[in-house]
């Protein structure tokens, strides 16, 4: 494991290596400069970049429905396999974990404010009422977008695309300065908790502000209560740091 972690460090210290053409010594934390003929690529808060055109129902902005499956029974036959999918090349968990964690460092997509999608509950439902309609929040997207075929919606990333460690450091000035207790400095050590866990080692910091303050961690991505293994490799990385 240790391994990895060196690893993935080594490779974030590629992306933090300020070209000569560069004015400051370390990256911007937004992702703002990476590429020099094009500075704002890559910023977080910008749409995604598409591998293929968007699809919508409308051409637009009206999420696809017609001719899909259900996103309900898909999930539902997912969670319903009788036994583990073995990988045949003999991976771990670990492998998944640490996926996760990369993909966060990637593409972060927040839902929006009110604009919600419907679809329905399949009648062999057991944990909702089966033929009722379950209706979830879209995504927010870039408000210049969405007005035409020409012009259709795209969804905003709020993460930064590079593999900068952006889960740990987070991506702009505000959350660099909470995470280190008031300092934006690069050098500055990452806060922790009180909590002492049994190697003696300090945990993440506490959200204050979250639903369970006294259970809920922080880092520099608002993922990081999302799965107890992605916690584990957050507090792993920030103590990596300090």
């Amino acid at each position: 494991m240790r391994r990895l972690i060196h690893l993935f460090f080594a490779v974030v210290s590629i992306f933090l290596i300020a070209p000569s053409r560069c004015r400051g010594e370390f990256r911007s934390i937004d992702g703002a400069g990476n590429n020099l003929q094009h500075p704002q690529w890559g910023v977080a808060g910008t749409a995604f970049a598409r591998l293929a055109p968007a699809d919508y129902d409308d051409g637009i902005s009206t999420a696809r429905l017609l001719g899909q499956p259900n996103p309900r029974s898909v999930g539902l036959a997912l969670m319903r396999q009788a036994a583990p999918s073995r990988d045949e090349r003999g991976l771990s968990g670990y492998v998944y974990a640490f996926g996760n964690l990369l993909s966060h460092d990637m593409q972060h997509t927040i839902s929006g404010q009110t604009e919600t999608v419907a679809f329905q509950i399949p009648f062999n439902d057991d944990q909702f009422i089966p033929n009722q309609t379950l209706s979830l929040t879209r995504s927010r997207f870039d408000s210049t977008t969405g007005s035409d075929p020409a012009n259709p919606r795209q969804q905003t990333n709020f993460a930064t695309p590079f593999i900068d460690a952006s889960p740990i450091y987070g991506t702009n000035d505000a959350e660099a300065s909470i995470l280190r207790g008031g300092s934006a400095h690069p050098g500055a050590k990452l806060k922790t908790s009180d909590d002492v866990n049994f190697d003696g080692e300090n945990m993440l910091p506490h959200d204050a502000f979250g639903p369970r303050p006294d259970a809920n961690y922080v880092a520099g991505d608002d993922r990081v209560n999302d799965n107890i293994v992605l916690t584990c490799l957050q507090t792993v990385f920030m103590r990596e740091h300090n």
